[in-house]
C-alpha cells in the first residue's frame, strides 16, 4: 500500500499561488488557472525542478504585518519538492509546520517527538480544544 505522501510525489507538480501573485503577474486578464511555472529551475543549480501547474489561488497573509502589502507568494506540495530546493530552504531559513489534530495538541506532539525522521525541536499551542 502506497502512502498519500508517496502518492503525492509521483503526482502532476502543481502549485497554488497567492492573490497578490494573480494580479501581479496576469495583468491582462489572463486566467492563472491555465498556466504553468517553473520555480527557480536556474537557481543555486537546481536542475530537475519541473513545471507546475496552476491549480488554485488563496487569499492573501500579511505575514510582515498590516502596514505592509501581501507579497507574492507560492505554496507546493512539500512531497513535490526536490531534495536539493528543501536542503536549500532549510540553510537560508528553518521551516515551520502547522499542524492541527482537533485539541489533542500534547498527545500528538509526543508521537511526533518519537518519530526519528522529523527534527522537531519546539511546539507552541496557540490553543488547546
Amino acid at each position: 500500500m502506497r502512502s498519500p505522501i508517496g502518492m503525492m510525489a509521483e503526482a502532476l507538480p502543481v502549485v497554488i499561488i497567492n492573490e497578490a501573485m494573480a494580479k501581479q503577474y496576469w495583468i491582462r486578464g489572463d486566467d492563472p488557472l491555465t498556466a504553468r511555472l517553473i520555480i527557480g529551475r536556474h537557481d543555486a543549480g537546481i536542475q530537475d525542478e519541473p513545471e507546475r501547474q496552476i491549480v488554485g489561488i488563496v487569499g492573501d497573509v500579511r505575514d510582515g504585518g498590516t502596514e505592509y502589502n501581501p507579497q507574492p507568494r507560492m505554496y507546493t506540495p512539500q512531497a513535490q519538492v526536490p531534495d536539493a530546493v528543501n536542503a536549500l530552504n532549510v540553510r537560508i531559513t528553518p521551516i515551520a509546520w502547522t499542524i492541527s489534530d482537533k485539541g489533542r495538541t500534547a498527545s500528538l506532539s509526543a508521537r511526533i517527538r518519537k518519530t526519528p525522521q522529523v527534527p522537531a525541536c519546539r511546539f507552541r499551542y496557540p490553543y488547546d480544544g
